[in-house]
């Protein structure tokens, strides 16, 4: 029979101290307190039976430095010092009340470039330049090899590291060459003739040569093959030729075929007229502007591309390299995605004599921002039409526009301040603050506030000489109400990915 034991309410429990306190003391001393660890990795003094959700250390018992933390090894494979609770919270294994980090290993499975796997913490595995799997895991449970496929056709099994170096594309641990390499395409065609003698289908076993040319008489000689024997049956034969991709760039292309008894006659060759244009297949046409060089690298405008997809835009073509655009339900115009080793950009913008990156809307940065410098550009409050206007930013824990200077009162203790002319057009709820330079100034303080872009400050009665009194003014305005510029009808251009 199973029983649940009944927990006593505040009630009886705060009863129960009422009465230990009214009893004597040799009685009362059978209920010592001691040090309580709370999950939290928390300590406090109190009664045993108070100690409901802690650990009790024992009666006696105070509470010392790290009395109640002990290690915890993260899933990311460091150890700290917390409570039992926070390390569970954190996803991680406590080691016991008073344990330590020192000299403790929180390893895991190791993926080296190579894909061999070996079990070490995350900074063993960082100087072995390799990708670290987390605590507690273990090889058996990891696949650190796969296929990695580069170059025009070739592919082989390593470490995600290792085919970033070499370099490829990796396809993912437990891949292999056999199933996940791809295979390219080929670039041989076939074709097929007819061959007479005297007006004859011919029969019989003849010499070839196929060359490849740039116009349809003369012209440039682009590529050349030599078959040394091909069958012909009743005039009819098929070769298969394969000038590389090289020999196509774009442009028309014509084919010339000498026919020869055999390999070694050369000179008792027979040329067949005309030479015949290759013309391209209906869905090729679609590829015009296209270029594919030997490492699969796509061009679009150029003949050389340097990456897996190069977009040139031209003067004559418009000025957009590449266009991204989706009208679907929480969908993406670009995306860029890079997750290499060492320090891989998904999306690198270059402009030396313009903007890397234009945003026309609202941006959002899941993650840290780093800069040289900063700044931000606004329309220009009276001629936003026409003119921008430049601010600098300022570190604060409060967003607020902030002007500042410094003056010099006159004989009469006053002095105006001028502020620029788009000041009150930009800015409101104005907060001022005034500080004494050179000697007190204790009755310092706004004798007019802002109006027509000035304001005066006095607090010197009584002085006769300028200049003996200098103050600093500041201006501030809160972001809420430091926000007025507008956005206008100026037509600006996109920086385009």
């Amino acid at each position: 029979m199973i029983t649940r034991k009944k927990l006593a309410s505040p009630l009886t429990l705060f009863m129960l101290v009422a009465a230990l306190l009214s009893v004597p003391s040799a009685v009362r001393a059978q209920f010592e307190s001691g040090a309580c660890c709370a999950p939290d990795g928390t300590c406090s003094v109190t009664l045993s039976f108070l100690c409901i959700l802690g650990i009790y250390q024992g009666d006696g018992t105070s509470c010392t430095p790290g009395l109640c933390l002990g290690a915890c090894c993260q899933a990311n494979g460091t150890c700290a010092q917390t409570g039992s609770l926070s390390c569970t919270i954190l996803g991680g294994e406590f080691h016991g009340l008073r344990s330590s980090c020192a000299g403790r290993d929180c390893d895991g499975a190791c993926c080296g470039p190579d894909g061999a796997c070996f079990i070490t913490g995350p900074s063993g595995c960082a100087s072995s330049n390799g990708i670290f799997n987390g605590f507690p895991s273990v090889c058996a449970d990891v696949r650190c090899r796969g296929a990695c496929c580069f170059g025009k056709k070739e592919c082989t099994e390593t470490g995600q590291v290792g085919c970033a170096e070499i370099p490829g594309e990796y396809q993912g641990g437990g891949s292999t060459c056999e199933f996940d390499c791809p295979s390219p395409m080929p670039t041989a065609f076939t074709y097929q003739g007819q061959l007479k003698e005297g007006g004859v289908p011919f029969n019989g076993t003849v010499a070839m040569l196929a060359s490849l040319w740039a116009k349809p008489v003369a012209g440039d000689f682009v590529a050349g093959l030599v078959f040394d024997s091909i069958n012909v049956e009743n005039g009819l034969f098929t070769i298969e030729l394969d000038f590389g991709v090289p020999a196509f760039n774009t442009n028309a292309r014509w084919l010339e075929i000498e026919v020869c008894p055999h390999a070694q006659a050369a000179g008792l060759c027979e040329l067949l007229n005309p030479r015949q244009p290759l013309t391209p297949a209906p869905y090729a046409l679609q590829t015009r502007g296209l270029f594919v060089d030997a490492s699969q690298r796509v061009g679009v405008g150029t003949k050389n591309p340097d990456s897996r997809v190069h977009a040139v835009a031209h003067l004559d073509y418009g000025g957009t390299g590449v266009h991204g655009y989706s009208n679907a339900y929480d969908g993406n115009g670009v995306i860029g995605k890079a997750d290499g080793p060492n320090v891989p950009y998904g999306v690198w913008g270059i402009s030396p004599n313009g903007y890397a990156g234009y945003f026309d809307g609202s941006v959002h940065i899941q993650g840290n921002l780093t800069k040289l410098s900063g700044s931000f550009r606004i329309d220009h409050p009276l001629d936003p039409e026409n003119k921008y206007l430049s601010h600098s930013f300022v570190e604060s824990p409060d967003m607020m526009n902030v002007y500042n200077g410094n003056v010099t009162l006159d004989g009469n203790g006053e002095v105006w301040v001028e502020l620029p002319a788009y000041f009150e057009a930009l800015n409101s709820d104005f907060r001022y603050q005034l500080s004494a330079i050179g000697s007190p100034g204790p009755n310092l303080f706004v004798a007019a506030e802002i109006a027509q872009s000035r304001f005066k400050i006095a607090g010197w009665p009584g002085r006769r000489s300028p200049g003996r009194l200098r103050a600093s003014a500041t201006i501030l305005m809160p972001a809420d109400t430091a926000s007025k510029s507008r956005r206008t009808k100026r037509a600006r251009n996109a920086a385009s990915i």
